[in-house]
């Protein structure tokens, strides 16, 4: 019961618990901060209610060169969604290759996702996704979880202000955990995106008012459609610097992302995330 209780509190503050997943270059770039961007594909992994704000068919191929090796992480994220009917719904395949940093063991998942949404009073989204995420660790063996995703947003002009929980009816994952996300997002006349969000996985850090993963990331977009990302990330063990550009024609459905991302003190690992994103 008190472990419910926490969650409603989570929710009705506003903090969120976050890694960097590759589910969308963009948005990594932009810090992680995803659960406010709605219009990213890969909104599906980050919060399913962005669903509501897409319309027609959308995708996001990303892949995480940690250390510049072999792309070992990496995502898609599909969806096909008519905001005139409110029909639809997403897919979401994505792979995670981790260390603990505690304990220096190697452990790895896979997990599966499928996303709907539903409108509630007042034009609020409402989404819902159901995951099955199959992980194995060094010291704990092979597992797997049945569990489901919730989120919802509230757009007003350029602002949206998203939540989301994660992994609600399983927290056990150590890869896929349970923890709520919340931020908001502002975007100027197509010109310049700002995002954040907080993160909070355990009720103590609400007490305390100290979450342990926070984000901000911004966008520039000067036309030709090229943009450009920068962002930061603070764990409570790391902090880590984003950045990276998006390029594709302003008639054109597809764009080509990469972002980088690397340790505020230079002690930790380097990442590249590439994203190839059709969206209408």
């Amino acid at each position: 019961m008190r472990r419910w209780i926490s969650l409603f509190s989570l929710l009705a503050i506003g903090l969120s618990a976050q890694g960097a997943e590759p589910a969308g270059a963009r948005i990594i770039s932009m810090g992680g901060a995803g659960v406010a961007l709605p219009t990213e594909p890969a909104t599906i992994y980050w919060n399913p209610a962005g669903l509501y704000f897409l319309n027609g068919l959308a995708s996001d191929f990303t892949f995480q060169f940690a250390e510049f090796g072999w792309p070992e992480n990496w995502g898609l994220s599909y969806s096909n969604y008519s905001s005139s009917r409110q029909h639809g719904g997403g897919l979401g395949i994505y792979r995670q290759n981790v260390e603990s940093p505690d304990t220096l063991i190697f452990g790895d998942a896979v997990m599966v996702q499928l996303a709907s949404v539903y409108s509630l009073p007042l034009g609020i989204p409402l989404g819902l996704s159901a995951k099955y995420i199959n992980e194995n660790w060094e010291d704990a063996g092979r597992k797997s979880y049945f569990t489901m995703d919730a989120g919802t947003g509230y757009q007003m002009g350029g602002l949206y202000v998203g939540a989301s929980v994660q992994s609600v009816t399983q927290p056990d994952s150590r890869i896929f955990p349970y923890r709520v996300l919340a931020g908001a997002s502002f975007e100027l006349k197509n010109l310049v995106t700002i995002a954040a969000q907080a993160s909070a996985g355990r009720w103590s850090e609400v007490e305390d008012l100290d979450p342990p993963d926070r984000r901000a990331g911004i966008e520039i977009s000067p036309g030709d459609g090229f943009s450009f990302q920068a962002g930061r990330r603070e764990t409570a063990d790391q902090k880590f610097w984003t950045m990276g550009f998006g390029m594709g024609s302003e008639r054109s459905l597809t764009k080509l992302y990469v972002g980088y991302q690397w340790p505020a003190d230079n002690d930790g690992d380097k990442s590249l995330f590439v994203s190839y994103v059709y969206a209408p």
